[in-house]
């Protein structure tokens, strides 16, 4: 897969052995949030959405 992605080979494994970094974990709770508020309100989307609290 290096060669595919022209990276090399210690730094391919390194990547995706990494863990998720703090911004990709706190984005995968608000989108979790999201997808509940969104089921909530019966699928709305827009300022509908927007009322609800994400914190």
């Amino acid at each position: 897969m290096s060669k595919v992605f022209e990276v090399s080979r210690s730094g391919y494994y390194r990547f995706i052995s990494a863990k998720p970094s703090q911004r990709a974990l706190d984005n995968q709770r608000l989108h979790s949030k999201i997808v509940v508020i969104h089921a909530a309100s019966h699928q709305t989307y827009g300022s509908p959405l927007s009322d609800l609290p994400l914190n």
